[in-house]
């Protein structure tokens, strides 16, 4: 069935856009990145990719999430956490010395680097990130976010001036309750700032691209669906930031290119009627990856800033 929360938020029947297989898209993780998501879709033959008509949100139904032995196995590749982000540096320069920081799915907390001084506090579900992350020296707990909502709103726990959340809000399968309680998180006048792949880039030209579905990503955003979800939420002063092609992105930017080229814009994204595509569109980007993308071309990455709003 088509998602419940969707249904009720805007009282409209969200489209369906694709329906997927799930053995197939077992089979994509397994040659591609040698993960065996078959246990996680046990019972769910098929996904639906859903559109909301009304905040233009897309989203997998059901959304089947990871669980922390998938993204310890994502972990193995280096490309999977990159340590110099631009939205890392896009962030950083609006944070002061005098704020206090939420860094939620912090990672190995990286963007503790970029913080100028600033108090900083991540929050981390995996463990073994987190614990690497100690390791470096960083602060980084494994209290939920939810968890943490719930101490500021008792009193606690001090509430932060700014709250991050990059590359996580995708992975989320209940986003309206994770941008509340991010709030909840904030002082008056706080900031939330959250860095998304925009699906209006490159990413949803990529053909059969499993990185972009679940168990991984279970929801598509783009400026318009952000904008819908934060407005929802009584944000003021919201202002968005791409980012540029990054060197971790560039055969992607390419490979998808390519695809854009030779396959039909009705074709479906997932199944393996595109394998043949997507292995042909990432041999001819590894050759042409070494032509540097015109200057104003975007990257996948989305960043949002807003302003808590005077009352929740």
């Amino acid at each position: 069935m088509p998602d419940s929360s969707a249904v009720m938020q805007t009282g409209t029947r969200p489209e369906v856009i694709e329906e997927i297989d799930t053995a197939a898209l077992a089979r994509t993780w397994r040659q591609d990145f040698d993960i065996d998501v078959g246990p996680i879709f046990d019972g769910i033959p098929t996904l639906r990719l859903c559109q909301d008509p009304v905040t233009q949100r897309i989203f997998f139904d059901p959304p089947v999430a990871g669980s922390p032995d998938f993204y310890a196995q994502l972990r193995r590749f280096d490309w999977y956490h990159p340590s110099d982000k631009a939205e890392h540096c896009l962030a950083g320069a609006t944070i002061g010395p005098e704020d206090r920081v939420l860094d939620i799915g912090a990672g190995d907390g990286a963007f503790r680097d970029h913080v100028n001084g600033a108090a900083y506090e991540g929050l981390e579900f995996d463990p073994h990130s987190a614990q690497r992350a100690r390791d470096r020296g960083r602060c980084i707990s494994g209290r939920t976010l939810s968890q943490v909502a719930a101490e500021v709103a008792g009193g606690t726990q001090q509430p932060y001036t700014v709250a991050t959340a990059f590359q996580v809000l995708e992975h989320i399968p209940d986003p309206d309750a994770f941008v509340a309680d991010a709030l909840r998180c904030l002082t008056p006048d706080g900031r939330l700032i959250i860095g998304v792949p925009d699906r209006d880039t490159y990413v949803s030209a990529l053909p059969d691209f499993a990185l972009n579905a679940p168990p991984h990503h279970l929801t598509w955003w783009n400026a318009g669906s952000i904008r819908a979800l934060l407005h929802g939420h009584g944000v003021r002063h919201l202002t968005f930031h791409w980012t540029p092609v990054e060197h971790w992105e560039r055969r992607l930017w390419w490979m998808a290119r390519v695809a854009r080229r030779l396959q039909r814009s009705d074709a479906p994204r997932f199944g393996p009627s595109r394998r043949r595509m997507k292995i042909f569109a990432w041999l001819m980007a590894g050759l042409l990856q070494a032509i540097k993308q015109p200057a104003d071309v975007r990257g996948a990455t989305l960043v949002a800033t807003a302003r808590k709003p005077d009352v929740i």
